[in-house]
């Protein structure tokens, strides 16, 4: 054999031989199984994660993945859901409902809102309304407030005030955007 040929076998060996002992070691790192394999130090009980163990160590094996629990407890109920919804945009002197669900909204003057419930509301229901100004278009005069006025009359009618607040602390009445929604509690 010539030398050329004699270094071409040797390299083709040793690449033959790291690929064998390569493919052996990513077969065994394949393990599918969700097994966690381990090697416990006898002499100090020390926990290895790795395939082989020595003669120094025992092997250890547990699943990565236990058997279900037992079901919990039910939670507490939780809220209800909204029996009626709006979000409310006003402009000069004209409101426009941008979107709504059993909700109608008649503007009654600058920054005041007549808002009538139906559906649930207005079988016995005991309604609550929750009102958030909108924040998108922030009043140049101050922080947009709105709140809820419930004058006398049936429970499903409302009315919802609107201005804004000062840096001084002073409440004037304007038109601003808000949303609103109302749950109905059975009595």
């Amino acid at each position: 054999m010539k030398p050329n040929s004699r270094i071409l076998s040797l390299v083709v060996g040793v690449l033959a031989g790291a690929l064998l002992a390569g493919g052996s070691y990513a077969l065994g790192a394949g393990d599918s199984s969700n097994t966690i394999r381990a090697c416990v130090v006898k002499s100090s009980h020390e926990v290895l994660i790795q395939k082989r163990c020595s003669r120094a160590e025992s092997s250890l094996s547990w699943n990565s993945k236990g058997p279900q629990g037992v079901q919990g407890n039910t939670g507490p109920q939780g809220p209800p859901a909204a029996a009626a919804w709006a979000s409310v945009a006003s402009g000069n002197g004209s409101t426009v409902v941008l979107d709504s669900e059993n909700l109608s909204v008649q503007q009654d003057g600058g920054g005041v809102y007549t808002l009538t419930a139906s559906g649930a509301c207005t079988s016995g229901g005991n309604p609550s309304e929750v009102i958030t100004p909108s924040f998108s278009e922030v009043s140049t005069n101050g922080i947009p407030v709105a709140y809820v006025v419930t004058p006398n009359g049936p429970e499903n009618v409302f009315q919802v005030v609107t201005g804004s607040v000062t840096n001084t602390g002073t409440f004037t009445q304007a038109n601003e955007d808000f949303s609103v929604a109302v749950f109905c509690h059975q009595s």
